[in-house]
Parts: structure tokens; sequence; C-alpha cells
């Protein structure tokens, strides 16, 4: 497995946000972060302080700002940004800030606590001195705005158009990174670095088996593909938050965090991107019954990777020939059977499954996981050869064959010489696993005796399902369901009881999530329901 090409990818990522740059001369940054407003910001402690039903957080907020002359001198009602530039001489980023004025006197008046020292330099610009710093802050005053930075150049660029939005339309919080103008030279910069990284490891991809050798430089050639395509046809990233969201009758939302990756239009990045999605998922992406967990994928595989997996499988085909070479044929075709659902299932380009863990009493869980298969019949013929074969690893104690029949699939049982507690804990008792393969899904499943019992109906659930958002992958969590869990396990008593006192009795306990994908690249969006805002607010003001 290539692990330095996995080693080097973060390191290339902060590269590119350091270089990503747009030059001075263009007036763009390559960051920006920018709050909606301070009122905005207000209004989010407001909130928390009333779910939470602790009024001294918001009041020892205003003393903080009291101590700040109340931040006298900046409007409250329009957006603040930190801009990141770098200049051409330069090779480390240039900060700018852009701040919403109401009264220039007052503003010195505030910064004046902090023994800031302000010279007028003529009607629109101004310095600053710090104590303790020889660096001169230049400022300019913009209209209702004004701009300071240490480099007099960034200062006279003006205001963004993008800084002056209205704040009713910004998230609480904005962050955004540019790709979309690095100068054609430091992203060659950046795609030689990675290409070189990517030839040691093809070189150090040694291997007795000339065709795993091959598999290994293949998947180095991919990566180096995938890298250098999306480092070329990038153009932003920017991801959005806002606090106390939604609070209505309908909604509870805590926390919403929203992310868009968007990529060059009609480039072959935007191509490929725009064939992941299925339209017709034989898992569906919305479930009903109820989950602790539960994440879901439904991905079409673009070409190159189904050529790459679909070798990985020819080579397992492989291996088992050599170790079956003594059987009978008739056992033997059998066993190499499940190696043809695993090839049909990656001829139809479709990858679909999900793995859950599904409340089975108040102090039990069920975990599950499936996985749509083609011709899934030869991998359920094979699994009662193969499974008594797994039997005599010495990691199983027993393998029970045809334990269970739900919806034309045979489960199989498998249990563990030894059993961890944790387990024990998480699953009620002695956990089994139960393995069953049908024509059309594989699914695992691992608890106690009632596990099948539990997933019966979420195995039913196969068929054709629509997906008319073009969504890649769904997640959900609920808290209620792990707390029995916390209290037999955690040594944090405080939190634990401060969890109990907070969710007991509301069922907004989730944390739910979606990857989908658009013409202009994959968004994401995370919802937090609002509880979880009232446990770090219990936590830090003390108290039940």
């Amino acid at each position: 497995m290539p692990y330095g090409v996995i080693r080097v990818l973060p390191v290339l990522l902060i590269w590119v946000a350091l270089c990503a740059v747009v030059s001075a001369a263009t007036g763009e940054p390559v960051a920006t972060v920018r709050l909606a407003s301070l009122d905005r910001v207000l209004q989010d402690v407001d909130d928390v302080g009333a779910l939470a039903s602790r009024p001294a957080i918001p009041r020892f907020v205003r003393r903080l700002l009291a101590v700040g002359n109340e931040l006298k001198g900046l409007d409250f009602k329009r957006p603040l940004s930190l801009e990141v530039y770098l200049e051409p001489a330069q090779q480390s980023p240039t900060l700018r800030l852009c701040l919403p004025v109401a009264e220039l006197k007052d503003l010195r008046e505030t910064t004046g606590r902090l023994q800031w020292k302000w010279t007028s330099i003529d009607e629109t610009n101004d310095q600053v001195e710090r104590p303790g710093s020889s660096r001169i802050i230049h400022v300019r005053r913009e209209g209702g705005w004004i701009l300071l930075s240490e480099s007099s150049a960034l200062v006279n660029l003006g205001v963004l158009k993008s800084a002056q939005a209205d704040a009713s339309t910004l998230a609480d919080l904005t962050v955004q990174l540019r790709f979309d103008a690095i100068p054609p030279a430091r992203l060659q910069q950046l795609v030689d670095a990675f290409q070189q990284q990517v030839s040691r490891e093809r070189e150090s991809a040694t291997d007795d088996d000339r065709n795993v050798q091959s598999f290994r430089r293949r998947v180095l050639d991919l990566a180096e593909q995938v890298v250098t395509l999306a480092i070329n046809e990038t153009e932003s990233y920017e991801l959005r938050l806002n606090l106390a969201a939604v609070q209505n009758a309908e909604s509870r939302q805590g926390i919403l965090i929203e992310q868009d990756w968007r990529v060059t239009p009609g480039g072959e990045l935007a191509d490929e991107l725009s064939r992941l999605a299925i339209s017709s998922p034989r898992f569906p992406l919305s479930i009903e019954q109820e989950a602790a967990f539960r994440a879901q994928l439904a991905v079409r595989l673009p070409e190159p990777f189904r050529e790459i997996a679909a070798q990985a499988v020819d080579l397992g085909r492989q291996a088992a020939q050599r170790e079956t070479a003594q059987l009978n044929v008739e056992t033997r075709n059998t066993l190499l059977g499940m190696f043809d659902s695993f090839e049909g299932t990656l001829d139809s380009g479709h990858v679909e499954g999900s793995l859950e863990f599904l409340p089975a009493g108040t102090q039990q869980m069920v975990l599950l996981t499936g996985w749509r298969l083609e011709q899934g019949g030869k991998l359920a013929a094979a699994l009662p050869l193969l499974l008594p074969e797994i039997a005599k690893s010495g990691d199983v104690d027993s393998v029970d064959l045809n334990v269970a029949q739900l919806h034309e699939t045979n489960f199989h049982r498998l249990t563990d010489q030894e059993q961890r507690q944790f387990e024990e804990q998480l699953y009620g008792g002695p956990a089994s696993v139960f393995v069953g393969a049908g024509q059309d899904a594989l699914w695992v499943a691992m608890g106690g005796d009632q596990a099948l019992t539990v997933c019966e109906s979420r195995i039913g659930e196969r068929g054709v399902h629509d997906n008319p958002g073009n969504r890649l992958a769904t997640f959900e969590w609920h808290l209620r369901p792990w707390l029995p869990f916390a209290v037999a396990t955690s040594h944090e008593r405080r939190l634990v009881q401060t969890l109990l006192d907070v969710f007991s009795a509301t069922p907004d306990d989730g944390v739910t999530g979606e990857l989908w994908v658009h013409s202009a690249g994959i968004s994401s969006r995370v919802i937090v329901d609002a509880p979880f805002l009232i446990v770090p607010a219990k936590m830090i003001s003390g108290g039940p």
C-alpha cells in the first residue's frame, strides 16, 4: 500500500492553502474568515444561554465587552472579515482586517485602551503603532469601513464587494479558500513535488509476485493522476457554520455546518463527478427504522477505480486457485465462484452499502453492515464451504451453518473463542457474527442471539429507490441509545450526569449529515440538534 503517498497529502494540502495566492494586484485574498456581524455573535450567545438556562453566560460575555469599551466605534450589524494575502515579493502571508465602522472617534478610543497610537496621514489614511512592536499598521478609511494591515499595498486595494454583503445573507461564520488563481508556476511546483513522492514510492514497490508489484504500481499511478487533476481543477473550498441555526416547533437545529468544494466547470474532474451519483440505488438512503448510528454509501465507481478493484479481485482469485488446487473439481469451482459475485458487482460499477448500530433493548446493540452484490447466489453457495475452513484458524470457536433464513437469505453463525468485555457490554452478553449472502446483497451482523430478529426488517428493505438529490452518502448518530453504555463504562461522571440531565427528556439527540454531488462539485451538510449546545454551557458554568 502506498503509505508514503498518503503521508504526503496533508503536507500538500497545507502547501496549497499557503501558496494558492492571488497577487496583491488582483485584489483577491487566498483565504477569508468572515463573521456575519457582532450582533449575530451576541445573539448566538444569548440563544445558547437561554437553551441551557444559563443567563450567566451572556452576562459574562457582556462584562468582557465592557472591559473593551463595548467595542464602541464598530458597527454591530455588518460583516467583519479577516483576509489572507501573499504579496508578490513575499514568501509568507500577510493579513488584512476589514471592519465596519460606526464612528471612527469611538473606535480610536476603544483601541486606545490597548495603548494603540493613531497618527493621521491624510484624509483617508492613518497609521497605528502598538506597544512593544516596531511594525506599523496601515489604516485606510473607505466609506463606512476601515482596512488594517501591515502592508500599505493591501489597504489601498479597497474593500472587497464580498466583504460588504448583507449580514442577513451570510452564515454566522464563513471560511473560504481560493485555489483557482494559483500562479501556474506554483501549481506546477506542487504537482512536481507530489509526482516526485510517487516516483520514490514506485521505486520501492518491489514484491516477489510480479502481479502484486504491478498492482501496487498501478495504484500509485492512479493516485498521481487523481491528485494532479484535483490540484489543477479545484476552484475553491468554503465552510459555513450557523450556531443555534433553527429554533421552532418543527426543528431544533443547534449547529448547521455546510461545505462546498467547487471545481472547474466543464473540466475533466467536473465530468467525473457528474457521474458519481446513482439515480436508483438498491439500498435506500433514507431509513425510518431507528438506529443509534447509521452510515450509508451509494456511489458509481469511476472506471479507473473499477479497473483497479477488479485487478485486486483477480489477484484474490489467483491466490485461491493455488490454495484449492488439491480439492475436488466441484468443491473447488463452488469456492471460486464467489469471485464471480465480486467481479459482477464491480462490473455494475455500483458501490452501495450501509453500516449501522441498531438498538436491541435498553442496554444492547446489534451491529449490521450490508453491501450490494451481483450474482450473489455464487457467494451464498461458497459460504458453507468457506466458513468451516475459517474455523480452523483457531480464532473461531464454532461455526453453525444455516441458523436462520431471512428474506431468502441463509445466515450462518460464527462464535469467537475469546469474548471481550467491551463486546459483552455493547451487545448485552456473548456475541456472535452472523453472515448471509443473498442474490443481491451480503449481510454481516454482530450481536447476541436476538441479532437477526432485530435486523430482519432492515434486511427486507432492499429494492429500487429514488435518489433525486444526487446524494452519495448519509449518516446519522443518536446519543440516547448510547447513554447506558456511558453510564457503565465512563469515568467522567460529571459529563455523563450532564448528558443524562440534558437528553433524558428530549428526543432531539441527533447528529445527521449528507454528501451530494452537483454540476459545480461536491457539497455536504451536517446538522447537530440543539441540546448538544446545552452540554458545554452546563459544563462550563457548573451546576445541574
